[in-house]
Order: structure tokens, then sequence, then C-alpha cells
């Protein structure tokens, strides 16, 4: 009744009042968040894909998505797991509650399948961590034709060139590319002759990945010509590499893979004669690759003492700062811990080095001593 009474024998202030609150609503109104897609709408989903090539469905199946599944399992706040096993690949979508926040569900995935890494196959990939939340639809299909490219050009200009360029645009999530088709032989085995030299299929696939490695070695420069050059071997095949010296081979030049030199890749894996033989021939001890790291960096990280010491003595630097803001020196100082064992393990897996955990823990406080001489 006040109120009525008021705005009838004084005007004025009931104008002023509503006013007062036409203006605070819309200040409010323009304050409010608002979003086309809220959270909660669809639950966030972390999928883990792992690629297996030429591997069967079943084996896929009992050899990958199950390892995985038991791991992830006790992840918090999972509402469902969906696996799905095909020729060549395991697809794992994790969904969780609502409640969970999607970067800590990623990352909470992430390190649980870190631990079972090692008792992947050795031929799969390494396995992709993807997060799929509300809005992560995909918005075009581009189709490519071409009367005078091939199949297998059109796969090539797609990867080399249309991927890259899509990724920079701005808010493009994930690009996927289908439909390729890429060279590949296919070998036939004659049980016979297999059974006479008693060997198994297992043991002829594995010899024919030691002979199918092809690296980057460099350049050859002429008058007229560059060549690329390449080892028909991992970096653990001295005779190729003097090989490779004698014929001038750019020793410093970076690989596709990374961007790493000989020097980086021998380093990772343990081949001290290698490096010896490199650091005899002047070669860059300091290059970096395109994640920062060097090679005394990637011995440091494997515990691979000899050569710490050797490329110490050489002159190489264990200050560098890699991309992560780490150096040599950092590594053996910081303690170990789940996410360090995580990263260890998942390197290992992409480096193809061989190691045992607490052998690499207790070489630390050893490299620690050769460095700090």
């Amino acid at each position: 009744m006040f109120i009525t009474e008021l705005s009838i024998k004084r005007p004025a202030v009931s104008w002023v009042m509503s006013l007062i609150l036409i203006i605070f609503g819309l200040f409010v109104f323009w304050k409010l968040p608002v979003r086309e897609l809220p959270d909660g709408i669809q639950p966030p989903v972390v999928q883990v894909q792992v690629n297996y090539n030429s591997a069967s469905a079943s084996i896929i199946d009992q050899e990958v998505t199950q390892v995985i599944e038991d791991v992830i399992g006790g992840a918090e706040g999972i509402k469902n797991i969906d696996s799905k096993s095909e020729n060549g690949r395991s697809t794992i979508n994790v969904e969780f509650d609502t409640s969970i926040n999607l970067d800590n569900a990623a990352n909470d995935i992430r390190e649980r399948v870190a631990r079972v890494v090692d008792n992947l196959p050795t031929e799969s990939e390494p396995p992709q961590i993807l997060k799929r939340a509300a809005g992560f639809t995909t918005t075009m299909w581009l189709s490519l034709s071409s009367s005078t490219w091939s199949d297998l050009e059109l796969g090539d200009y797609a990867k080399r060139y249309l991927v890259d360029q899509f990724s920079s645009v701005k808010n493009v999530g994930r690009i996927l590319v289908g439909g390729l088709r890429e060279l590949s032989i296919r070998v036939w085995i004659d049980p016979i002759k297999l059974a006479a030299n008693d060997l198994t299929i297992n043991e002829v696939e594995v010899a024919m990945r030691g002979e199918n490695i092809s690296l980057p070695a460099g350049t050859l420069e002429a008058d007229n010509i560059d060549l690329t050059l390449n080892l028909d071997k991992s970096y653990n095949d001295i005779d190729s590499i003097k090989q490779h010296i004698a014929y001038g081979t750019d020793l410093n030049s970076k690989g596709s893979r990374r961007d790493e030199t000989a020097l980086i890749i021998a380093s990772c894996q343990g081949h001290y004669e290698i490096v010896d033989l490199l650091v005899d021939n002047d070669v860059d001890l300091d290059i970096q690759n395109d994640e920062g790291v060097t090679a005394q960096f990637c011995a440091v990280f494997f515990g691979q003492t000899e050569i710490v010491q050797l490329l110490k003595d050489a002159g190489a630097n264990p200050n560098i700062i890699m991309d992560q803001d780490l150096t040599a020196m950092d590594l053996v100082s910081v303690e170990w811990g789940s996410d360090r064992e995580s990263a260890v393990k998942f390197y290992k897996l992409k480096y193809q080095v061989s190691f045992d955990i607490d052998d690499l823990k207790s070489a630390h406080p050893l490299i620690m001593d050769i460095l700090n001489k």
C-alpha cells in the first residue's frame, strides 16, 4: 500500500525507481554468461585409439582393448565404457558424469594408459588420447577428385598440405583423413618351407621388420642436384654409418621424424660406438629436434650412462633448455613420480628403447655425478 500511495502522490519517484530497475536489468543482462551449448547437455567423453596394423580384430581385442579397459576401469566418474575392436584398430570411448572436468578426466586416462604401454604389442602405435565434449561434431566433409592424379597422389597431397592448412584454422579441433590408398606389399608364406626351416610366422615378421627400416641420413650435395640419403636399417649398423661418412653425407641433417639427427637417435637407443664415431666426425653435439631435445638430454632421459660421459667429454652442453623448460641437468635433479614414469614409458615405445625402470632410476645418481664434474 505504501508503494502504491507513494507512486500516486509522487509520480517522479516511481519513474526514477523504474528507470533504475531498467538500467540495472540491462547491466545484469549483458553480464550474464551465455553459451550456445552449455555444459551438461552432452557428457564428456575421452577416446583412446590404438592402431595395430595387420592385426585381426580378435588379437586386438585380446592384446590391446582388454588390457586398456582393465586399467582405465577404475577412473573416477566413469559412467560408461564402450569399446570397438576391428582389424588394425582399437577404439575405446569412456563416458564420464557431467560433473567431471573433461581436462582432468583426459589426464587421468592418459596416466592410466601409460602404465600399460609396456604390455601392449611392440608393433602397435602409441595410444592416442582424444577429448570429445559437447560441440565436437563434424562440420565439413571435403572430397578430392582429379582427372590427372591417381588416388595415391591425392592421398599424399591431402596428408602433406591440406591437413596442415586446415589445422591452422581457428577453432578447428581435429582433422580426419579417410579413404586413403597406400602402397602395400602382401607376402605369402609357404608353410612347408616354414616348417622345413623350423621357423614361425612371428620370426619371419620380426626379420622382415628389421630389414624394412628406412631412416633419414642427410643429404648429398652436388653441382646440379641434391640427393636425400637414407639408411636401410636403424642407427645400430656402424658399417652403414661409415659408408655415409665416406660418401660425404651431412651428418647434422634432420629427418622428417621429429626433426632428429643420427646422433640424437643413436644416443637415445644406446649405440655407443655409433655415437663415438659421429663425435669423431665433428657432428653438432647440441643440435635440437622439434621438441628442443638434444642428444645429451635423450641419453640422460634413457639412462645411457656411457654415452652421457662420452658427450660430456666431447663438450656437449647439459644446460640447453627444451620446449618443456627442462634441461638434462633438471632430469637427474627431479624426484621420480608417476608422471615421470608415465612419460618414460611413453617415449620408450616411441624411440624403441629397451630398458628397465629400476635400472634407469639407479643410473641417475651416477649421471648426476658425471654432469656435475
